[in-house]
């Protein structure tokens, strides 16, 4: 091993900085759950604490109201339970690729081949960092799934003639509504096979029930519906979602918190990164959060190949489970 090879423009494009805002812009667009997670928290080293409230304010064992008290006199003093402190620590997933020395040296048609592997690149990390942050909100979800469960044992699967997916979405936000809690369910993530199952039924019932200018389900885009009757979003989750499952959360009340740790000699340590791409024809400054993405090149002395490690520290947390909720039966 040796260290980063610099030379061309092709090895320009190698440098740590240079290739880090390449892996952001390859990246980002393929994140799903950036917008719903507080942070990226920049952590100073691997270990971190977190705050968790798995209680809310109903089933509180102190909770009190408020009594009356004579203006001008010493306000009452409510107690109520803290959140208690947790401790985790950052995780690093990653991979590297080989790219042959006849690449790097080819000039444009190199720089080409080399865009292509930061795009196979940024799509792999993409993948990894959905995943993980799927495993960790749902592994700590414990809102409330009661009617939707009901709702969907009477209805069956979506893929059944008897399925009623707009019902059970119902069922799913009436289980968040809840009081003493912020929680409301905005957004649903499931699988292909449930998302395509209810586009579907939703086809189904605009073209042949209901007014066409008020219709069920609007698409936002290809892997985005608003279910209008349930008030909420869904959205396709392509890797990492277990079939039959959903995934329910508050984006007005995020429940989960993204840690994020970035050695400055292989990544950038700022809480965002900017990065120059072509948005409609036209070259841009986009920012994205740090999601704790590193990179490192070095050439290796038997091949010459330049080696290209990709890989990401960062950890997500539940820190309120009650505002996430998971179960299974579409």
């Amino acid at each position: 091993m040796s260290g980063p090879s610099v030379g061309g423009t092709s090895d320009r494009w190698l440098q740590p900085r240079v290739a880090i805002r390449k892996i952001y812009e390859k990246t980002e667009p393929n994140l799903i759950f950036g917008d719903y997670l507080n942070g990226p928290i920049l952590e100073d080293r691997a270990a971190f604490i977190y705050l968790e409230d798995s209680t809310g304010t109903s089933s509180d064992t102190k909770k009190q109201t408020a009594p009356r008290f004579q203006v001008g006199g010493d306000l009452p003093r409510l107690d109520f339970s803290l959140p208690t402190t947790a401790a985790a620590m950052t995780e690093s997933k990653g991979f590297e690729v080989a790219i042959p020395r006849s690449v790097v040296r080819d000039g444009v048609a190199g720089q080409a081949a080399i865009e292509r592997y930061f795009k196979k690149a940024g799509y792999i990390l993409a993948e990894m960092v959905n995943t993980a942050q799927l495993a960790a909100m749902t592994s700590g979800a414990t809102g409330a799934t009661t009617e939707f469960d009901v709702s969907v044992a009477a209805g069956g699967a979506w893929s059944g003639d008897d399925a009623t997916p707009v019902t059970d979405l119902m069922a799913l936000a009436q289980d968040m509504d809840v009081e003493g809690y912020p929680y409301r369910t905005t957004d649903v993530f499931m699988n292909k096979a449930g998302f395509y199952e209810l586009k579907e039924y939703l086809n189904f019932l605009d073209g042949t029930q209901f007014n066409d200018q008020r219709p069920t389900g609007e698409m936002i885009n290809r892997d985005t519906i608003y279910v209008k009757q349930a008030d909420m979003t869904v959205h396709k989750v392509m890797s990492g979602m277990t079939d039959s499952y959903v995934l329910g959360l508050d984006k007005n009340n995020l429940a989960s918190e993204l840690h994020v740790y970035s050695d400055p000699l292989f990544s950038i340590a700022s809480e965002r990164v900017k990065y120059r791409t072509v948005d409609n024809g036209k070259e841009v400054t986009k920012s994205a959060p740090n999601m704790g993405l590193h990179y490192y090149e070095y050439m290796e002395k038997d091949t010459k190949a330049t080696i290209m490690q990709f890989w990401f520290e960062n950890k997500t947390v539940a820190t309120e489970p009650l505002g996430l909720q998971y179960s299974s039966g579409i």
